[in-house]
């Protein structure tokens, strides 16, 4: 994800009947250069964004197969300061797909954030609280020689620097191709994902 685009600023344009009018947002568009999915210094091509409604997070998705919550406030800082660059980093990296991820989306309510891929996995993921988190972290580094240690609702997949700590608290696989686009109900009680399988789940 190369640009950010804020709408930091208002103008009122009348129209119509006297007094009345509407308050149009101006778009300032900002390019980064610390937002993005990078290996080895290499910006890979990200497929994938999403908004949070507790104005709080976005999430991204790329084709190296890793989701990053990023830090919604940071962004607008620099987009106010229209700065390029920031010491601000991604608040977690998750790496438990294990093809590109194609789609990121928020529940409504904000609780949880559902990825899917073209490993035909949806995951539905939970943003741990700070005494869930040490414990896990805990867990992590007492078994960190131990690759099956690694079970579902152990965010161990992730930098040891997240920030954040998001699990994944369900696993879905019924697509039997690439996934292309989910959508969560009003009340964030139903998923439907769509695929190159054709299917509507």
């Amino acid at each position: 994800m190369q640009t950010i685009v804020n709408s930091y600023s208002r103008a009122v344009i009348k129209h119509g009947k006297k007094g009345s009018h509407t308050k149009l947002h101006k778009m300032k568009i900002l390019k980064t250069d610390w937002i993005g999915h990078f290996e080895q210094h290499t910006r890979k091509a990200v497929y994938t964004v999403d908004i949070c409604n507790d104005n709080e997070h976005v999430a991204t998705g790329g084709i190296d197969g890793v989701v990053k919550i990023w830090s919604l406030s940071s962004m607008l800082a620099c987009c106010e300061k229209s700065e390029k660059t920031s010491n601000s980093k991604a608040l977690a990296t998750m790496n438990r797909h294990s093809g590109a991820v194609t789609v990121v989306k928020f529940s409504p309510d904000g609780k949880y954030l559902a990825t899917g891929s073209d490993d035909r996995i949806i995951l539905i993921w939970e943003k741990e609280g700070r005494s869930q988190a040490a414990q896990y972290m805990a867990m992590s580094a007492n078994n960190s020689g131990d690759s099956n240690s690694a079970g579902m609702g152990v965010n161990a997949f992730a930098a040891d620097h997240n920030e954040e700590h998001w699990v994944v608290r369900r696993r879905l696989a019924a697509h039997d191709n690439d996934i292309q686009d989910m959508c969560w109900s009003p009340d964030s009680s139903l998923l439907v994902s769509v695929g190159l399988d054709r299917s509507i789940i």
